[in-house]
């Protein structure tokens, strides 16, 4: 990648130069470009924006500086650790509009404009909302299919070791991944916490304040474990089938955005406790007396 004069060993700022290097890639890039930050770091060493001088840099400079150009870049969004998505010129140009006419910081504005309409009073809202939406069914449809789809495939992996990998961690990466393909799908958000079902008060209050990094939890409210270790082992079996997927997550796959300090120590981290009678899919949340309510970040609830 010739893109720009190498810049003297002494006027070299290894931050100054990740950024460039990003924001040249992001005007490059069609929408929806996926790399991993492992990925940046390989292209970034190629280019004329890299100087050998890094070599002299501690280890992980390289690895923090990308990701810091990644959080700065207006072209970019992490969208999981150590993935980043190219965003949509339809979202920039948006985005420009909105800086042009307000002095607003771009968060605030984000947040006004996408949920001014919406009334931000939960207890306004039952859970009903969510269970009898027809726009779960029309989810759960979607990630039933196509989990199936995936999980035929790993099956035929031959080695163990990246087999195991794929039906374990690899499946909540796949079930993630489908969720967040769903609403993209659908043009609405897919922004981490707008696409679970269900919020707490405090995840409310701090999305509206726009401090979230660090400070929500994306949670599965019956840990996806139980149910994904189910699909795994019966597809090795052989008895696996779409409908059993469906059933499992339509039973079982609700997801709820709360707070990471104060709510998430209260939840037991892979299990429903002893009492649970495998069927309330809401009695982990109940035992431990966190509150939750319809998602009204969540465009697919509410438009």
């Amino acid at each position: 990648m010739n893109m720009q004069q190498a810049v003297p060993y002494n006027d070299y700022n290894l931050n100054e130069q990740t950024l460039d290097f990003i924001n040249y890639l992001g005007k490059t890039m069609p929408d929806g470009t996926v790399y991993t930050t492992t990925e940046l770091i390989e292209l970034f060493q190629q280019s004329s924006f890299y100087s050998e001088v890094v070599t002299s840099y501690h280890k992980s400079a390289m690895t923090k500086s990308i990701s810091y150009a990644v959080t700065r870049s207006s072209y970019w969004t992490r969208i999981k650790r150590g993935v980043n998505e190219r965003r949509s010129n339809s979202e920039l140009q948006s985005e420009k509009i909105l800086d042009k006419n307000s002095k607003r910081p771009r968060k605030y504005i984000a947040t006004r404009k996408s949920h001014s309409t919406v009334n931000i009073d939960l207890k306004a809202y039952s859970i009903n909302v969510v269970t009898d939406s027809p726009f779960r069914k029309e989810l759960i449809d979607f990630l039933a299919s196509n989990m199936f789809d995936v999980i035929m495939i790993k099956k035929n992996i031959k080695d163990d070791s990246l087999r195991h990998y794929h039906f374990t961690k690899g499946s909540g990466e796949d079930l993630y991944f489908l969720t967040e393909s769903f609403y993209k799908q659908k043009n609405l958000s897919s922004f981490k916490h707008h696409i679970s079902d269900f919020i707490t008060e405090e995840a409310k209050d701090i999305i509206l304040s726009g401090q979230t990094r660090n400070n929500l939890i994306f949670e599965h409210m019956v840990p996806k474990n139980l149910y994904l270790s189910v699909i795994a082992s019966s597809a090795l079996e052989g008895t696996l089938t779409k409908e059993m997927v469906h059933d499992l997550f339509n039973k079982y796959l609700y997801v709820c955005t709360i707070a990471k300090k104060s709510e998430n120590n209260k939840l037991p981290g892979t299990s429903m406790g002893l009492e649970w009678n495998q069927k309330d899919p809401f009695f982990r949340y109940e035992s431990a007396c966190i509150k939750f309510y319809p998602n009204i970040f969540n465009k697919l609830y509410f438009s």
